[in-house]
């Protein structure tokens, strides 16, 4: 019996082509089933879905991911059996998510470091993680037409870094969707989440090309 990862992947490698590819950063650490921002059932996807500031780890962001390309969560439960299947709904119409690393990083960011700092420890806690990955994301990435990079730190840092041979393809790196980007101080990066994840944001950015 092939996992959730299987089919997802199978089905990606069956496609020609992609119109819209949502990278993510790696894993949620509770009830990761290798599909980017999914999991096994609907109670699983909105867990913790009025935690928004504490608590973090009862909360899957997925919800945010979801929510800003249009789907809410009572249409989406009468309408799917499950999160896999509307993943693949979406896979059909071009859109895709994967991780830019498929297991949990090992990733601490301190206040006031610089990137390149930042970045030296990532890559050098991670190297095995982020090759492996990149094996399975190459080629998902070459045949996108356009990126979305949730994260402007580890995501954005291995992508730049490790896949310099897109660097020339549409994309965008938007503010993680996590709550904990979205509990930050500075207004401003308050601001950016609620537009980006509580706005329908990515459905506009998309719509058009879908």
């Amino acid at each position: 019996m092939p996992t959730l990862e299987e089919i997802y992947f199978n089905r990606i490698q069956e496609l020609s082509k992609i119109k819209i590819l949502i990278i993510g950063e790696s894993p949620y650490s509770k009830g990761a089933n290798g599909v980017a921002f999914c999991k096994n059932s609907w109670d699983e996807l909105f867990e913790g879905k009025e935690i928004l500031e504490e608590n973090e780890e009862k909360r899957c962001c997925g919800q945010d991911v979801l929510y800003s390309l249009g789907f809410e969560e009572e249409k989406v439960r009468s309408r799917f059996e499950s999160p896999i299947h509307l993943w693949i709904y979406m896979l059909e119409r071009g859109i895709v998510m994967i991780n830019i690393a498929h297991n949990i990083l090992i990733n601490k960011y301190i206040p006031g470091q610089t990137t390149e700092v930042y970045a030296e420890a990532l890559f050098k806690a991670n190297q095995e993680t982020i090759l492996k990955s990149k094996a399975l994301n190459y080629p998902i990435i070459e045949k996108s037409d356009e990126l979305f990079i949730l994260g402007e730190l580890a995501a954005k840092c291995i992508f730049n870094h490790f896949y310099t041979d897109f660097k020339d393809k549409p994309k965008e790196v938007v503010i993680h969707p996590s709550s904990r980007c979205k509990a930050n101080e500075n207004k401003e990066k308050h601001h950016e989440w609620s537009e980006t994840w509580g706005e329908k944001y990515l459905l506009r950015k998309i719509k058009p090309k879908i």
